[in-house]
């Protein structure tokens, strides 16, 4: 449940930045590589 609850906060941060709805966030989340990116810079 952690893991889809990250995911939906990665979502909402990046319809917000790109300004687009959830579902277009959503693919832009899976096109990224999410390796790259530490969760602790989000908490």
């Amino acid at each position: 449940k952690l893991g889809t609850s990250v995911k939906t906060c990665f979502i909402k941060i990046i319809a917000e930045i790109k300004q687009c709805n959830e579902v277009e966030a959503g693919k832009i989340l899976e096109e990224i590589s999410l390796d790259r990116y530490s969760v602790d810079v989000f908490t």
